[in-house]
């Protein structure tokens, strides 16, 4: 009986977190593998609890009628990004872009159609700094591990006893006594 109550209550609170905003601020909270391990949670739940934001309405269009309008490289890694990887990259974009003075919106809802040399431009402007995102997403990849390799290898000499770390009196070059040459 009591075992019925837990799951319930657990199934309670973990919908609950699901759906309530405490899951977007813990996102931001979190770092390395945490994060790695409460994505994953944090998506198991909301894929049978939770609802999900509806996608923007810039990806909704690049995925579908833009694609003739970007690279097939683009085209790829935005078919390959996760939807909060692409939330995280439409966000990211949407400030670059509003920082230039256009919005993503006006590439959605074809406004540019008849504008052909400004569309091009925004186009260009989209690819550029993805380049630049999905580059400095992979330095930021590569530091982590390289300073989760520094963190591990100076674990790992921490953990060595004081003999280990000193070298061995036998490998000296001092002569053992067997090896003495006899006087006689």
């Amino acid at each position: 009986m009591y075992l019925l109550v837990f799951l319930i209550g657990f199934g309670v609170i973990g919908y609950t977190l699901a759906r309530s905003s405490y899951a977007q601020r813990a996102e931001h909270r979190t770092s390395g593998a945490s994060k790695k391990w409460g994505e994953s949670l944090a998506d198991w739940w909301q894929t049978r609890f939770g609802t999900r934001p509806p996608e923007d309405a810039f990806l909704i269009w690049a995925r579908n009628r833009g694609t003739g309008y970007f690279p097939e490289e683009f085209n790829g890694w935005l078919a390959g990004l996760s939807s909060r990887e692409s939330h995280a990259f439409s966000q990211a974009l949407q400030d670059y872009t509003g920082g230039l003075g256009f919005e993503l919106d006006s590439l959605a809802d074809d406004s540019l159609k008849n504008k052909p040399a400004l569309m091009q431009v925004y186009v260009e402007a989209v690819v550029i700094y993805s380049q630049a995102y999905r580059r400095a997403k992979e330095t930021h990849q590569e530091a982590d591990k390289t300073e989760a390799k520094v963190k591990e290898s100076a674990k790992e000499k921490d953990g060595m006893k004081n003999a280990e770390k000193q070298a061995s009196r036998r490998r000296s070059g001092v002569p053992e006594m067997a090896e003495a040459v006899p006087t006689a």
